[in-house]
């Protein structure tokens, strides 16, 4: 493990207390790196990749997007004693004003002195970042349909897709998939396509042994990068600094890691038996890469909002430090507002109302899923 320590005799660049990197002993294997921030708990930052260097732009780049959900420069509009922003329609650029809270996560701000925040909840669903605004919108778009399709998936327990390990073979992610397979205890492994739209592949990764789990979540365009992004998150739950106190970590409550971690692996098994039982297979000569160069983002995101039938937004959230970068969240007043599935009511959403009632079997319980 390696880690530099935050001083300002040298005139250190970040706001960070410390950035861990823990690189595995095989070639084929992760390197995880962990950003603790000095000035808020919350904006830690937190990657997984095979790559050292790509772990660690991911760890700095997800520690400047929290701090900026959670030390905000944004400027409000106030009206009526209520704080708001402006966001812009994907498709059609017109703006509509929401509820700062909406997006800001740091509920002590001054900016929220006059609203009574006990019943507010966001979460960083849809928010991603990029020193390209370009890369940073396609991002948390992608990220929104993740979470879109994980809570309905959820809440739904409807089976997705089991994807066959044989359509991998070929392709460099499936040695570290072997390696999934036995690491840390994990007996069984899995790989489901739970998309809610056809033209956006959501892969969640899934293993358990008797001692162990872990579960991973990633979206693309292409399936091949989405399961290279599960795997990814999958062993950042399974490899990450989570709750090592012994090492100095900060742990700032993560509601949902704390839960995902207080279940037994025969727990967590169960709750997604619904998934990894069913028999519906991913057809075998689905192609890995179908993006089709010639489609731009927006004609991509045009088809989705037209499938799902919503109107999809994005809000640009100021960066707390000068590094270029450029936050992002995407979100749809027609869609599931956060994760927290314990506080959702489908028929609130348009997205979900049209869907009969009787099929949400996990209404009013959190989703396991860190």
């Amino acid at each position: 493990m390696y880690y530099v320590t935050n001083s300002p005799n040298h005139g250190h660049a970040f706001v960070a207390n410390r950035i861990w990197i823990n690189k595995g002993i095989f070639q084929c294997g992760y390197s995880n790196c962990y950003v603790d921030c000095a000035i808020h708990k919350a904006a830690y930052g937190n990657s997984v990749k095979n790559n050292t260097r790509k772990a660690m732009a991911a760890a700095i780049g997800e520690h400047l997007e929290r701090l900026a959900l959670f030390a905000p420069r944004m400027k409000a509009i106030q009206e009526n004693g209520s704080a708001s922003t402006e966001a812009f329609n994907l498709i059609t650029g017109d703006t509509i004003k929401i509820p700062l809270d909406f997006v800001i996560l740091e509920y002590g701000h001054p900016v929220f002195k006059d609203k009574d925040m006990h019943s507010s909840f966001s979460d960083t669903c849809g928010v991603a970042s990029h020193t390209s605004s370009a890369y940073a919108i396609e991002a948390a778009f992608l990220e929104f349909i993740e979470r879109q399709s994980l809570i309905h998936t959820w809440l739904t327990k409807k089976a997705g897709r089991l994807l066959s390990l044989k359509l991998l073979e070929k392709q460099s992610v499936y040695n570290i998939i072997q390696m999934s397979k036995t690491y840390k205890g994990i007996q069984e492994f899995y790989l489901v396509d739970i998309s809610i739209t056809d033209d956006v592949h959501v892969v969640l990764a899934l293993g358990f042994g008797k001692e162990s789990f872990s579960i991973g979540a990633g979206a693309h365009w292409n399936l091949l990068d989405a399961v290279n992004r599960a795997m990814n998150e999958y062993f950042q739950f399974m490899t990450g600094f989570w709750g090592r106190e012994n090492e100095g970590e900060s742990i700032d409550g993560d509601l949902y890691y704390d839960f995902c971690n207080s279940l037994s692996p025969e727990k967590f098994r169960e709750e997604y038996a619904f998934l990894t039982d069913n028999k519906r297979q991913l057809e075998e000569n689905i192609p890995l890469t179908k993006t089709s160069q010639k489609d731009t983002f927006i004609e991509r995101v045009q088809r989705v909002v037209n499938d799902l039938d919503i109107s999809v937004y994005a809000t640009c959230v100021p960066e707390t430090m000068e590094f270029n970068t450029k936050v992002v969240k995407v979100f749809s007043p027609d869609c599931y507002p956060h994760m927290n599935t314990a506080l959702l009511d489908p028929q609130e959403y348009r997205f979900s109302r049209k869907f009969d009632r009787s099929i949400y079997k996990n209404l009013n319980k959190l989703i396991p899923f860190p």
